[in-house]
């Protein structure tokens, strides 16, 4: 442990004998005291008289309700952080806030760094520009956009920032980090959908959404009075998602020629719920661009999110799937924020990017999920989508008397071939698989034959196999594809290949990949010559029975090791006087 390491726990060990002493809210009462601690070190007063803590908060513009709950959290028993002033400079307590509490607020508010580096390179506040944070959290966006223009601030230029937060708790943590870095902005508790709240206009709009959040959650007689103010011919509100009811609450306070990033669950983006909304806007053509991310790229939820930038008389709609840019680090997904954005301002219709007019997303009822758009542009003339390659695609579930009468225990009359993903494994499906000798009544639309594809339907890692052999009944988790003119070796490759996994995923929703029947069939397939499908999908063939080889091998090397400590002992018991 550094010394600097060492300092700060001993801060915070003071910090938690006193907290867990008194407070209700440790994590809370810690942060308002370190805050405290950290003004008076800075100013270089002491902690003796209790009124220049309020004045050290009130210098940095904390007031109101967020500064009675600090001082209310700390008040009634500072004196025993007295003596920590005169051992710990104004460094050691920052590094401890940096380190230690800034993840826990983190977590607390379930905020992305990563998100508001990229809403700051989408936004690029200049000087003299105004900014507002619409569900602002606990403030991490404010004060990012702070730093950011902190040059300017330094400068002269006059600075408007400033956020709305309705939950209280999270607008206190707020006021705290802000008085902390020492950045400027007010975080107001109020209610985003006040109507007097849009009286003020700004040059850049943030919003984070909260994810799932129903209308009927919110003040509705104020969502409506705002939205139908700010938009007369908007569509009627129904009780149901409200995430483009925030879009709509930031483009209402945009000045002209400003722009605005909202930060929505990805579904929203397609869900028939949101249809109407997604069609109002894109009609107005106030979409500029859309961003879909893959599950895990906001932390604390696994909801895959899609960041959209409005903007007023948008030419075109930009789609730009994030699939190609991920990668991990540290057990987690990140992204190059910088190239995303510039990426997004270069490129048209270029790999994960395909530009859309305005009319063609209104043609296919304002979808607005990349994945459906970049099927459509192919980007090789030799393609075909699946549906074109294959007699049929289907995923069945069979009625539970018809499974019940087909899982009977193994050995008993009745006993049938019946794959589920458990079944699937490198490529190959179980040979232990029992045969199935004839196609059992009632399940004819469930069996698979040899010469299928099957893929099970969930992800992150999709399954892929062949049939080889016997018939099989497949579950409702596995999806059968029957080729038609090409071979299914061949699209087996394709499907475990680094592209092909991409559409696969691509094409999926929901919170595990689930695999959407209606986007599957799109999946553009690469179209080869039959010398050369021939030679591909001959290599899979050979691939695969290698790896079946390799597993026999495992499996009788796995046998032998049972008896490895056995028979030593048997040889080695003279030896030792057994």
């Amino acid at each position: 442990m550094t010394k600097v390491d060492a300092r700060i726990s001993a801060v915070e060990a003071v910090l938690h004998r006193v907290e867990r002493k008194y407070a209700q809210d440790p994590l809370f009462n810690e942060v308002c005291a370190l805050a405290a601690l950290c003004l008076l070190a800075r100013s270089g007063k002491v902690a003796g008289d209790f009124s220049t803590v309020k004045s050290a908060f009130e210098q940095c513009g904390v007031e109101g309700p967020q500064l009675e709950a600090i001082i209310e959290a700390i008040g009634s028993h500072w004196y025993e952080y007295g003596d920590i002033i005169g051992r710990f400079s104004e460094d050691d307590l920052v590094d401890l806030f940096e380190k230690r509490y800034v993840r826990m607020i983190c977590a607390k508010a379930q905020c992305s760094y990563s998100m508001d580096a990229l809403s700051l390179e989408l936004l690029a506040i200049k000087a003299g520009e105004s900014c507002l944070d619409i569900c602002a959290g606990a403030g991490f966006f404010a004060n990012e956009a702070w730093m950011s223009i902190s040059k300017y601030v330094k400068r002269g230029a006059s600075v408007n920032l400033s956020g709305i937060e309705f939950n209280t708790d999270l607008a206190r943590y707020a006021a705290v980090l802000s008085a902390i870095r020492g950045t400027g902005g007010k975080i107001h508790i109020a209610d985003c959908f006040d109507p007097k709240h849009l009286r003020a206009k700004f040059d850049k709009v943030h919003c984070t959404s909260p994810f799932g959040l129903n209308v009927r959650q919110l003040d509705f007689v104020n969502v409506q009075k705002t939205i139908s103010q700010a938009f007369p011919d908007f569509p009627p509100i129904t009780l149901t998602s409200a995430d483009w009811l925030f879009a709509a609450r930031a483009v209402a306070a945009l000045k002209d020629g400003g722009k605005a990033v909202v930060i929505m669950p990805r579904a929203a983006l397609s869900s028939a719920q949101c249809a109407q909304y997604r069609r109002y806007f894109v009609s107005k053509r106030d979409i500029e661009s859309v961003i879909a991310f893959p599950e895990g790229a906001y932390p604390g939820t696994s909801i895959a999110v899609a960041v959209v930038t409005l903007v007023k008389e948008a030419s075109a709609i930009k789609l730009f799937d994030l699939v190609e840019y991920e990668h991990a680090k540290d057990d987690q997904t990140n992204f190059n924020y910088v190239r995303i954005a510039r990426d997004l301002a270069l490129l048209y219709n270029y790999g994960d990017i395909v530009t859309k007019a305005p009319q063609d997303i209104l043609s296919r009822c304002g979808e607005l999920d990349p994945a459906t758009y970049l099927v459509e542009p192919l980007p090789y003339e030799s393609r075909k989508t699946l549906g074109d390659l294959c007699k049929t695609i289907r995923g069945v579930m069979l009625p539970k008397d018809i499974l019940d009468r087909l899982l009977l225990p193994p050995g008993e009359e009745g006993e049938v071939g019946y794959l589920s993903p458990k079944n699937i494994s490198d490529g190959l499906v179980d040979d232990a698989l029992p045969a199935l000798r004839e196609t059992p009544s009632g399940a004819e639309s469930a069996v698979a034959r040899p010469g299928d594809l099957v893929i099970t339907r969930s992800g992150p890692v999709f399954k892929v196999a062949v049939i080889e052999r016997e018939l099989c009944v497949v579950d409702g988790n596995i999806v059968v594809c029957r080729p038609k003119g090409v071979d299914p070796w061949y699209l087996a490759a394709f499907f475990t290949s680094a592209e092909g996994a991409k559409w696969l995923r691509r094409m999926s929703s929901g919170l595990q990949y689930t695999l959407s029947l209606k986007k599957f069939v799109q999946i553009p397939v690469p179209i080869a010559p039959k010398k050369v499908e021939n030679r591909i999908a001959t290599e899979m063939l050979r691939r695969m029975e290698r790896v079946r080889e390799l597993r026999r091998e495992l499996k009788e090397n796995l046998s032998k090791i049972n008896g490895v400590f056995a028979d030593g002992m048997d040889n080695g018991g003279p030896d030792n006087g057994n």
